[in-house]
Protein backbone atom coordinates (compact mmCIF):
# COMPACT_ATOMS: atom_id res chain seq x y z
CA UNK A 1 0.00 0.00 0.00
CA UNK A 2 1.37 3.32 -0.74
CA UNK A 3 1.13 6.32 1.95
CA UNK A 4 2.00 9.55 1.53
CA UNK A 5 1.00 12.06 4.78
CA UNK A 6 1.84 15.87 5.05
CA UNK A 7 1.87 17.92 8.03
CA UNK A 8 2.92 21.63 8.57
CA UNK A 9 6.50 20.67 8.08
CA UNK A 10 7.09 16.73 7.68
CA UNK A 11 6.38 14.34 4.25
CA UNK A 12 5.62 10.96 5.43
CA UNK A 13 6.05 8.17 2.92
CA UNK A 14 7.09 4.52 2.32
CA UNK A 15 10.77 3.98 1.74
CA UNK A 16 12.57 4.47 -1.41
CA UNK A 17 16.11 2.72 -2.03
CA UNK A 18 17.37 5.80 -2.32
CA UNK A 19 16.78 6.41 1.63
CA UNK A 20 19.16 3.66 2.11
CA UNK A 21 22.58 5.86 3.17
CA UNK A 22 20.33 8.25 5.32
CA UNK A 23 18.53 5.41 7.00
CA UNK A 24 21.73 3.37 7.60
CA UNK A 25 23.40 6.67 9.29
CA UNK A 26 20.40 7.22 11.23
CA UNK A 27 21.18 3.77 12.52
CA UNK A 28 24.37 4.03 13.87
CA UNK A 29 23.64 6.41 16.19
CA UNK A 30 23.78 4.55 19.76
CA UNK A 31 20.75 5.60 21.67
CA UNK A 32 19.01 3.90 18.55
CA UNK A 33 21.01 0.73 18.53
CA UNK A 34 20.73 0.62 22.04
CA UNK A 35 16.75 1.00 21.93
CA UNK A 36 15.85 -0.85 18.97
CA UNK A 37 18.54 -3.11 17.49
CA UNK A 38 16.30 -5.23 15.61
CA UNK A 39 15.31 -1.59 13.26
CA UNK A 40 19.45 -1.83 12.84
CA UNK A 41 21.63 -3.69 10.11
CA UNK A 42 25.13 -3.83 10.55
CA UNK A 43 26.31 -3.07 6.87
CA UNK A 44 24.96 -0.58 4.56
CA UNK A 45 24.52 -3.49 2.18
CA UNK A 46 21.98 -5.34 4.80
CA UNK A 47 20.46 -2.01 5.32
CA UNK A 48 20.14 -2.02 1.58
CA UNK A 49 18.77 -5.32 1.35
CA UNK A 50 16.21 -4.90 4.01
CA UNK A 51 14.59 -1.65 2.52
CA UNK A 52 15.01 -3.65 -1.25
CA UNK A 53 13.04 -6.45 -0.04
CA UNK A 54 11.17 -5.60 2.71
CA UNK A 55 10.17 -2.18 3.93
CA UNK A 56 9.93 -0.52 0.27
CA UNK A 57 7.74 -3.66 -1.24
CA UNK A 58 4.58 -2.32 0.11
CA UNK A 59 2.79 -5.32 -0.03
CA UNK A 60 1.49 -5.89 3.50
CA UNK A 61 -1.50 -4.01 3.54
CA UNK A 62 -1.72 -3.86 7.45
CA UNK A 63 1.83 -3.34 7.94
CA UNK A 64 3.73 0.61 7.80
CA UNK A 65 7.15 1.45 7.02
CA UNK A 66 7.27 4.85 6.63
CA UNK A 67 10.11 7.47 6.33
CA UNK A 68 9.97 10.90 7.83
CA UNK A 69 11.26 13.83 5.88
CA UNK A 70 11.42 17.21 6.81
CA UNK A 71 9.64 19.20 3.66
CA UNK A 72 11.76 22.30 3.71
CA UNK A 73 15.54 20.67 3.25
CA UNK A 74 14.16 16.97 2.44
CA UNK A 75 16.51 15.86 4.99
CA UNK A 76 15.80 12.72 6.84
CA UNK A 77 13.49 12.57 10.17
CA UNK A 78 13.16 9.41 10.95
CA UNK A 79 10.67 6.66 10.60
CA UNK A 80 8.01 4.60 11.32
CA UNK A 81 7.60 1.05 11.31
CA UNK A 82 3.82 -0.27 12.74
CA UNK A 83 3.41 -3.78 12.38
CA UNK A 84 -0.14 -5.63 12.72
CA UNK A 85 -0.48 -8.16 15.56
CA UNK A 86 -4.05 -8.19 14.74
CA UNK A 87 -5.72 -7.00 11.66
CA UNK A 88 -9.09 -7.32 13.25
CA UNK A 89 -9.60 -5.21 15.07
CA UNK A 90 -6.36 -3.71 13.86
CA UNK A 91 -3.74 -3.20 16.64
CA UNK A 92 -0.49 -1.86 15.26
CA UNK A 93 3.05 -2.59 17.19
CA UNK A 94 4.54 0.80 16.73
CA UNK A 95 8.00 2.12 16.35
CA UNK A 96 9.97 5.11 16.05
CA UNK A 97 12.84 6.05 15.41
CA UNK A 98 14.45 9.71 15.42
CA UNK A 99 17.93 10.99 13.80
CA UNK A 100 20.05 12.40 16.40
CA UNK A 101 20.39 15.82 13.95
CA UNK A 102 16.45 16.32 14.16
CA UNK A 103 15.60 15.36 18.05
CA UNK A 104 14.22 17.75 20.67
CA UNK A 105 11.97 19.76 18.08
CA UNK A 106 8.80 18.40 17.92
CA UNK A 107 9.31 16.27 14.50
CA UNK A 108 8.35 12.96 15.84
CA UNK A 109 5.03 14.20 18.06
CA UNK A 110 3.78 16.13 14.82
CA UNK A 111 4.87 12.99 12.92
CA UNK A 112 2.98 10.25 15.09
CA UNK A 113 -0.58 13.18 15.26
CA UNK A 114 -0.57 13.11 11.45
CA UNK A 115 -0.04 9.52 11.25
CA UNK A 116 -2.58 8.23 14.03
CA UNK A 117 -4.89 10.59 11.79
CA UNK A 118 -3.87 8.05 8.89
CA UNK A 119 -4.48 4.76 10.29
CA UNK A 120 -7.90 2.93 9.67
CA UNK A 121 -10.54 4.17 12.82
CA UNK A 122 -10.75 1.95 15.34
CA UNK A 123 -6.85 1.29 14.85
CA UNK A 124 -5.40 0.56 18.02
CA UNK A 125 -1.31 1.78 18.31
CA UNK A 126 0.85 -0.03 20.60
CA UNK A 127 4.30 1.49 22.15
CA UNK A 128 6.45 0.06 24.29
CA UNK A 129 8.82 1.90 25.43
CA UNK A 130 12.38 0.89 27.41
CA UNK A 131 12.08 2.57 30.59
CA UNK A 132 15.09 4.27 30.00
CA UNK A 133 13.87 5.99 26.57
CA UNK A 134 12.91 8.88 28.47
CA UNK A 135 12.60 11.01 24.92
CA UNK A 136 10.35 8.73 23.34
CA UNK A 137 8.11 8.16 26.18
CA UNK A 138 7.51 11.89 26.76
CA UNK A 139 6.91 12.31 23.19
CA UNK A 140 4.46 9.62 23.32
CA UNK A 141 2.62 10.60 26.60
CA UNK A 142 1.55 13.28 24.81
CA UNK A 143 -0.87 11.98 22.30
CA UNK A 144 -4.15 13.18 23.31
CA UNK A 145 -5.97 9.58 23.91
CA UNK A 146 -3.05 7.95 25.19
CA UNK A 147 -2.88 5.20 28.16
CA UNK A 148 -0.56 3.84 30.34
CA UNK A 149 -1.15 -0.29 29.73
CA UNK A 150 0.29 -2.01 32.41
CA UNK A 151 1.87 -5.26 31.55
CA UNK A 152 2.65 -8.17 33.97
CA UNK A 153 5.78 -9.77 34.70
CA UNK A 154 8.55 -9.03 34.31
CA UNK A 155 8.14 -6.98 30.66
CA UNK A 156 5.93 -5.06 33.06
CA UNK A 157 9.11 -3.46 34.84
CA UNK A 158 11.57 -3.05 31.80
CA UNK A 159 9.06 -1.28 29.70
CA UNK A 160 6.28 1.69 29.69
CA UNK A 161 3.15 0.00 27.52
CA UNK A 162 1.05 2.45 26.05
CA UNK A 163 -2.13 2.41 23.74
CA UNK A 164 -3.80 4.74 21.95
CA UNK A 165 -7.26 3.79 19.70
CA UNK A 166 -7.63 5.81 17.21
CA UNK A 167 -11.47 7.50 16.85
CA UNK A 168 -14.03 8.26 14.80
Amino acid sequence: MSILIESDRLVIRNFKLTDAPAYHQMTRDKDIQVYVPYACEETYEETYSTIRDYYSVNDYEYDYYLVIEEKQSGKLVGAIIATALTTSPLNLDVCILTDKSMRRKGFMYEALCAFKDAVPKGTTLLFAIAQGNVASYRTVSKLVGIKNTPFPGELGEMMHHLSLTTWG
